[in-house]
């Protein structure tokens, strides 16, 4: 009997390691997965964090009427052919409910290419629509070229991904030697 107890208690001892290890390897497949995802998910937070800190300069932030107002706000970016913008304004409001549009006061538009040219545009206001890329201006924007070519274009659409400016409105172009062109709209594809 003697001996019998001690292969019960024995086998006792095993079950009882084996039942810890199994309720150790059970938190495990549930605290290593989970553990995963919260840095995967911490890395995906600073990553989208990092990228908006790039795009955005932003002076004071408060919330006004149901919208939230920027001070000095600025929006850049890289085109595909190396081309960088950049958007600025004296001041924007998002609403809350749609904070992907901010609608620019004293807007002013740069873009630069690789080769040195340049274009500035200004608008008392414009719309930036930060998930399609857009700048929408629906008055006069006014622009000016490194070439000396100065530019009136209303209802303009200018587009980074696509690059492509779009104005759907009367557009005229002074040039330095006294060219003048004028139209009833305009596409234009920068590629």
């Amino acid at each position: 009997m003697g001996t019998q107890g001690n292969i019960s208690d024995t086998r006792a001892r095993l079950y009882a390691r084996l039942n810890r290890r199994n309720r150790v390897v059970a938190l495990l497949r549930i605290a290593v997965p989970g553990a995963g995802i919260a840095l995967a998910g911490f890395l995906i937070f600073q990553i989208i964090l990092s990228n908006l800190a790039d795009n955005f300069g932003l002076g004071g932030i408060r919330v006004d009427r149901d919208q939230l107002v920027l001070d000095a706000p600025s929006y850049s970016g890289i085109m595909s052919d190396g081309t960088t913008y950049e958007v600025v304004a004296e001041a924007a409001r998002a609403s809350i409910d749609a904070t992907d549009v901010i609608n620019l006061d004293i807007a002013t538009i740069v873009t630069e290419q690789t080769d040195g040219y340049t274009m500035t545009a200004n608008a008392d206001f414009a719309r930036l629509f930060l998930t399609e890329q857009q700048v929408i201006v629906e008055g006069l924007m006014v622009t000016r070229d490194s070439n000396g070519v100065d530019g009136r274009l209303y209802d303009t659409v200018i587009d980074w991904p696509t690059q492509k400016l779009t104005s759907n409105g009367d557009v005229r172009f002074d040039f330095d030697d006294g060219a003048v062109i004028e139209a009833q709209s305009l596409v234009y594809n920068a590629k």
